[in-house]
């Protein structure tokens, strides 16, 4: 019966399907994210301070695409669902990459030397 009323809510709801998924997602993100957050404290042997500022640099890039992909959904909403897809990723992967150039420079250092073939030692 329960499951049967949860279904006549969700039917009636106004809210759109991608806003209703995005919804779900911020839900299902805290219900894990929360527990996981604590365990990767406990194990790493953290304190709470030093988690969050080693999380500072991904969030502002986070920060940074979400609001310009959502500035460009916005913009191009009378556009077809292809060149809006494209407009979308385009600006995604733009302001990506200068968000990791502005604020990820040392982790960009670190990942680009693991990939550099080593050096031959003079003998």
């Amino acid at each position: 019966m329960a499951n049967q009323q949860w279904v006549q809510i969700l039917r009636a709801s106004p809210v759109e399907h991608d806003v209703g998924v995005a919804v779900a997602a911020v839900i299902g993100s805290a219900a894990f994210g929360v527990p996981c957050y604590f365990l990767t404290k406990r194990i790493l042997r953290l304190e709470g301070g030093d988690f969050v500022s080693n999380l500072r640099q991904p969030l502002l890039c986070t920060v940074c695409v979400t609001a310009a992909v959502l500035a460009a959904k916005l913009a191009t909403d009378g556009l077809g669902a292809g060149s809006q897809l494209a407009v979308i990723a385009g600006v995604g992967t733009l302001v990506y990459c200068g968000a990791m150039l502005t604020f990820g420079r040392s982790e960009l250092r670190t990942i680009t030397a693991a990939f550099r073939p080593p050096t031959p030692e003079a003998s």
